[in-house]
This record gives structure tokens, sequence and C-alpha cells, in this order.
């Protein structure tokens, strides 16, 4: 009698032990993030622990496939004005993921879990439960913040990533991790990760259309300019920018085309990439004319030819439209593609030279006077020279 009653007792307090039991799993790395899921019914509650007071996180991500490429991802960030953005994205390549308009899951915060005071930050989230109880996983996190809470903000690189696997069938422990271990919490120390070989790709792109379009091409036309000082100057000319500058803007040209196609990109997609088009377009155009110029003369030029005119207005409309577009590529298309943001140093050197290149171009004008008075000499003297009388 006795142990039916006490098999019964124990029927009844492994259940009632068993209704506080909870289902999930956790991973944490070597700096101290940690990633909770908790199974809650019909959801799934995701805590992202990040090793740093919220002041100091950028963003944290927790995201569901083995590798970033087509992986959906949620995307979190503490914004100064206390609100928590919650953006979910995905990337079709190893570039800056861009907002879902439909996602599969739609994640909302839980606000009441929600740790960002202390020595460590939580953020968690609640997204739809799929019933998979095997997760491959990835996460990153940033300590730079957006510039703003707009889930479309642009999001500057991760310095730290990884996958991993969760169990949804395990049964967590009593503490679910959302509000961090006790204990001493030691500061994690973060490094860039390296440049990938598609950034190495975009720096050289980068280095070589700066060097033919906004170092070669502008010192073409200053030889050009100063030509009245320079008796070599077409030589010079001719060689800088059909020498020097045309191998390295066709290179540079080509990586940019190289790197959007191996990423699955659509070609000439932003203003960016538009007008590099139309630069490289220009240049070619450029270079037919200036050939043209010099090797088909009018017979008896009383001017100067029309061509030399254009020849002149497309050279200064190339430089302008460079400068502009070598800005456009480090402050938008530089953090968009990849992630991370461009040294200020950068933006110093641009400065500087968009500056100096124009000073000494109108510096020049101050010779084009002597350069006009030189040209009609050469043609009046053209003109005076007998003509050999017929055999």
């Amino acid at each position: 009698m006795g142990s039916p009653f006490w098999l019964a007792l124990l029927v009844f307090f492994s259940g009632f032990l068993g209704a506080f039991a909870t289902n999930g799993d956790s991973f944490c790395d070597n700096t101290g993030i940690c990633v909770t899921a908790t199974v809650n019914g019909s959801n799934i509650l995701y805590a992202l622990k990040a090793p740093m007071p919220a002041s100091k996180l950028g963003w944290i991500a927790v995201g569901f496939g083995d590798q970033m490429p087509n992986s959906p991802m949620i995307i979190t960030w503490p914004n100064s004005n206390g609100h928590i953005t919650i953006s979910q994205r995905e990337a079709t390549a190893h570039v800056m993921p861009q907002v879902q308009s439909d996602p599969l899951r739609i994640a909302s915060l839980v606000p009441d879990q929600v740790s960002l005071s202390g020595d460590t930050t939580t953020i968690v989230v609640s997204v739809p439960n799929d019933s998979k109880t095997k997760v491959n996983q990835i996460y990153a996190l940033s300590t730079t913040r957006p510039s703003s809470d707009d889930p479309a903000a642009t999001l500057v690189q991760h310095l730290t990533s990884g996958t991993f696997t969760l169990d949804l069938a395990k049964t967590l422990p009593s503490s679910n991790g959302t509000t961090g271990s006790s204990g001493t919490n030691h500061p994690a120390v973060f490094t860039s990760p390296p440049f990938t070989m598609m950034e190495k790709k975009i720096i050289a792109h980068a280095v070589l259309c700066s060097l033919g379009f906004l170092i070669f091409l502008p010192i073409g036309a200053l030889l050009a300019r100063f030509r009245v000082v320079n008796p070599y100057w077409f030589k010079l000319h001719f060689m800088v920018q059909l020498g020097l500058a045309g191998p390295v803007i066709i290179a540079g040209w080509a990586l940019a085309v190289n790197v959007v196609g191996e990423n699955g990109g659509p070609h000439f997609s932003d203003s960016h990439q538009k007008a590099g088009l139309a630069l490289f377009i220009l240049y070619i155009i450029q270079v037919l004319v200036g050939l043209f110029i010099h090797y088909v003369k009018p017979s008896a030029p009383r001017a100067r030819p029309p061509q030399n005119y254009f020849h002149v207005v497309i050279g200064l409309s190339i430089v302008a439209l460079a400068f502009y577009n070598a800005h456009k590529g480090y402050s938008y298309e530089w953090p968009a593609f990849t992630g991370r943001t461009t040294p200020k140093g950068v933006n110093i050197v641009w400065i500087i030279w968009v500056v100096i290149m124009p000073l000494t171009y109108f510096a020049g004008l101050s010779m084009v006077k002597r350069q006009y008075a030189n040209e009609k000499q050469a043609r009046e003297a053209h003109y005076a020279e007998p003509k050999a009388a017929p055999a």
C-alpha cells in the first residue's frame, strides 16, 4: 500500500518540477560575448550579452545559418535617446547586410529582460519558434554605434564574429544567463579583423584610380597649362596622360567590376559606380580627342580649332568628377560595402588636394594671353612662308 503512494507522490513532484524546467541552450566565446536561447512556448527568446557597458557597445547581432552570406540576422543596438533598435537584415556576400522588408520570422524586443546598466549589456529579443532543435547560428559585435536609431542605418564592420550550434532540446540551468554572471568583469579587448581579399581589391582599386584620376591626369593638365615655360610639354603631357594614367585607370576600373561581380551584386547600381563608369568613358573620349587634335590638323588654321577647347572642357570635367567620386567612394561606398570606417587622414588629404590642384591650374591661366600670342605668331609665320612653285 505504501509503495503506490510514494510512486504517485514521486510522479506528482516530477511533473511539478518539470513544469518549471526550461528548454534552451547558450554559447559564450572567449571575449565574453554570450547568446542564450530560451524556448518559451511558441516563441524563442534570444538574450544577447555584450561584455561591455551600453555606452561602449556599438551593435550586437545573432544570425540563423552557418555563414554570413544568406543568413537572416537580428542586429540590435541601444541609442542615446533610450530606444533600442531591432534591425533584421541579410547579406548576399561578406558585405554590409541590407534590411529585410519582409523577414520570415519577425523579431521583437523583450524590454523587461533588457539590461543596459553595469559592466555588461544584455538585449533580449523574441522570435517565433520554428520547432527546430539543432540550430546553426552566427554572431557578431561592433564597438561603433550606428549614427541613428534607424534600422537601415549604416553599420560599421564587426570587430569579432563567429559561428556556433545550439541544442534547444536541452534543459537550461536555473539561471538563463540573461543577467550576466557574478564576479569581476574584465573588459574585452577587440582588434579590427584583417582585410579580406575583397577588401584588399577595393583598396587596390581606390589607390589605382586615385593615382590615375587625381594624380596623373591633373599633372598632365598642368603640363599643358604651363606650356609656355616648357618646350617639351606635349611629350610629357602625352606620356603622363596615356602612358602613366591609362594603365592604372584601366586596372583600377577592372578591379571594381571584378569585386562587384564576385560578390553577386548589380553593376553600376549607385551614384559612385555610375560616376565611375562615366569617368572611364570620358577618359577614353578624351584620349581619342587628344590623338585627333595631334594627328589631324587643319591645313590652314586661322584660329584655334574648336576641338582644342572641347579637349580642355572634357579634361577639366574629368578631374572635377573624379574628385567628387573619390569622396563618394571613401565616405559612402567603402563603409557601405565593407562596414569599415575610413581613416580621417584620407579626408584630410582629399581636402588639401582639392584645394591645391584648382589653385595651381588657375595660376596657370595667367599665361593664357602669352600662350595665345605665341600661337598667333606661329600661324602668321606659317602663312608667311613662300609656297613651292609647281614642277
